[in-house]
């Protein structure tokens, strides 16, 4: 199960793991998530977003909804809708895999996911 919304405990989902003293953060930005090269470069490119705001999302209690199966056996899709640090909304798809998540693609919340997100997220 991915973290549940409001959580920042990542620990208790399979493919969780802690970061390591000496890790280059190449691949794998805050818990459990990787990357590939050619996702990094449409995020920045197409959507203009970066990859520590895809870590912030995590971070700051995102609302988590199931999409569906992979392509691969084993592996799930889910969008995670949250807000950066920055105050910015994006909506991240993302595959739950074996080995942490591994990000597809990331943009601005249309109108719709804004209310959806306001609408289930905790009033603070």
């Amino acid at each position: 199960m991915p973290p549940k919304f409001g959580s920042d405990d990542f620990s208790e989902y399979e493919g969780y793991e802690e970061p390591q003293e000496g890790d280059t953060g190449d691949e794998r930005i805050g818990p459990g998530l990787n990357w590939k090269p050619q996702y990094v470069e449409k995020l920045a490119e197409k959507h203009g977003v970066e990859t520590h705001e895809v870590q912030e999302v995590f971070l700051n209690s995102p609302y988590i909804v199931p999409r569906g199966r992979g392509h691969v056996l084993g592996e799930d899709k889910f969008v995670a809708l949250g807000k950066t640090d920055g105050g910015r909304l994006l909506l991240v798809v993302y595959l739950q895999q074996a080995e942490g998540l591994l990000i597809i693609s990331a943009r601005d919340m249309m109108p719709k996911e804004r209310r959806l997100f306001e609408a289930k997220r905790p009033s603070s």
